[in-house]
């Protein structure tokens, strides 16, 4: 893990999450069950786990029901694989972190059977179809929403992967099954891809939210990167792709966790908020390749690092490892930081109004967070301070008049 393109504090964060992963390889406990009534009981934050209490990450669990109830019965030799994710790097960290037991248990399961977190079945497509069409358990896979069954015989492992705290190998099991079956599969081709970069110019909210998003992939893409969308590229394809090149590129979020599919690369991740993804450490120490990030973002305002309201920049950091790499800058960091502060001022307000917040794993990295807005402050601090006016009711208001005038009055007796 290379960590020397991240600000100080946030670098300090980021070795100590890894320090504090512990490896379960061929640890990992396994339960088999008959006749036993299982309830869904969704997510609830602060949940601790009880012998028949199963908790998946993110705090959703299920627990077994003694007490006589109206039940559904499910038959068959059942397997257990948690809480289905609708968002994709969520789905692969924590919907998939049950499976292992497909390949050491030695059982041919019937179902595989997943809980909702709402009252709605999602509808299989796109890449999550492919992910069970090329593990083949598409036809097996049951939906359930939250409720209470009972199953003929169910078995159920423990998680591969608990967020910060342990990691096991096993958890890579159906990766590398994927990634065979894709590899089989695909259409040889004579290209040669020097590197690629997950882009998130496809991305529905990209517009919106990451702003200068662009400039950074453009960057890569003008030093010979392969611009690639994983929304738009069939999960086969997108294995090939990496698999194919020496180097992978992805913004950090879901884009960075596809690396799953492509031990031993190396990736680098391009940051977009000062709180470390405490996920992508537990996937680098799986993945075994060459990790590295990259601060190139600035934080003029408080917003948690589940929320994607983002400036990309040409940071101190970026333009080093830029530097270090024998690349080239198309321009430089050229964007107009009024222009840019007040459209994420306006998205800001729309979303938040004048509140801010952490989430509360996020308070241990708040050191890397204070140092993220410090640094930001250099640049956006005259707008911070209202010296000078940012939206249009600035005009309106008197003390934008009196801030100005007692600029220019230091300025003049300087």
């Amino acid at each position: 893990m290379n960590l020397q393109y991240l600000r100080p504090y946030k670098a300090e964060c980021a070795k100590s999450e890894w320090d504090n992963y512990l490896n379960r390889t061929h640890q990992l406990t396994i339960q088999h069950f008959a006749n036993v009534k299982l309830r869904a009981m969704g997510q609830c934050p602060g949940i601790q786990p009880l012998e028949n209490r199963f908790i998946d990450d993110c705090d959703f669990y299920s627990e077994i029901v003694e007490t006589p109830c109206e039940i559904t019965k499910i038959d068959g030799n059942v397997l257990y694989a948690g809480y289905f994710r609708l968002s994709w790097g969520h789905f692969l960290m924590n919907s998939t972190a049950r499976l292992w037991p497909l390949f050491t248990s030695g059982d041919r399961y019937d179902k595989i059977v997943f809980f909702c977190e709402s009252n709605e079945t999602p509808e299989l497509k796109g890449n999550f179809l492919e992910f069970f069409r090329l593990l083949g358990i598409e036809n097996k896979c049951v939906f359930l929403s939250p409720s209470i069954y009972e199953f003929e015989k169910i078995t159920i492992g423990e998680i591969a992967l608990e967020i910060g705290r342990y990691y096991s190998s096993e958890f890579m099991l159906p990766f590398e099954a994927i990634k065979s079956k894709a590899l089989e599969t695909a259409v040889k081709k004579t290209e040669i891809v020097k590197g690629i970069i997950l882009s998130r110019s496809n991305w529905n909210d990209n517009q919106s939210v990451q702003l200068n998003v662009k400039n950074i992939e453009n960057t890569f893409i003008a030093n010979g990167y392969k611009s690639v969308s994983p929304e738009t590229t069939s999960l086969s394809d997108l294995i090939t792709l990496m698999d194919s090149a020496d180097c992978i590129v992805s913004f950090s979020g879901s884009t960075a966790h596809n690396i799953l599919f492509a031990r031993n690369k190396k990736l680098i991740v391009l940051e977009r908020c000062a709180a470390n993804n405490i996920y992508q450490i537990g996937i680098e120490k799986m993945t075994g390749g060459e990790y590295l990030p990259i601060d190139c973002f600035y934080q003029p305002l408080l917003v948690s690092s589940t929320d994607n309201l983002t400036i990309y920049a040409f940071t101190s950091q970026f333009k080093s490892f830029v530097c270090k790499y024998g690349m080239e800058l198309p321009g430089d960091d050229n964007t107009d930081s009024k222009k840019e502060f007040k459209r994420l001022l306006t998205i800001y307000r729309r979303r938040y109004g004048y509140s801010v917040g952490l989430n509360s794993w996020e308070v241990p990295q708040f050191p890397a967070i204070a140092e993220a807005y410090f640094e930001s402050y250099q640049r956006y601090g005259k707008y911070l301070e209202r010296q000078v006016p940012i939206m249009w009711f600035d005009w309106f208001s008197p003390r934008v008049y009196l801030r100005m005038l007692r600029n220019l009055l230091k300025r003049k007796t300087k």
